[in-house]
């Protein structure tokens, strides 16, 4: 999860003009392609896939994925007040969601 917390700073540097280039080669899509994404399917896991708990994180780590490939995209088209927006926004709401629900799942 410490991975993910640092997309707020790579996108926050990323706007202000600092290594924008870095994320031309990031697959910020692929959510079952990021080491959280390989663990939530990793086969001992399968009986906990099943979970309520576990499909709603599936889906809202999904949507952080989809929320950060927008970030990017937007960056890419030079809409970086956009870029700005969404992070403050989309994304800062999906990424507090994210974690509110791993730290419930781990304190059960």
């Amino acid at each position: 999860m410490l991975a993910h917390i640092g997309w707020r700073e790579r996108f926050q540097t990323a706007i202000e003009g600092i290594d924008a280039d870095r994320l031309a080669d990031l697959a910020v899509a692929d959510s079952a392609g990021c080491l959280f994404g390989l663990w939530l399917a990793a086969p001992e896991r399968t009986a906990q896939a099943q979970t309520v708990e576990f499909c709603q994180i599936k889906r809202v780590h999904d949507e952080f994925h989809r929320v950060s490939a927008t970030i990017v995209e937007l960056l890419h088209r030079g809409e970086v007040q956009a870029a700005q927006d969404v992070l403050d926004t989309l994304f800062s709401e999906v990424s507090g969601e994210l974690i509110q629900m791993l730290q419930n799942l781990s304190v059960k």
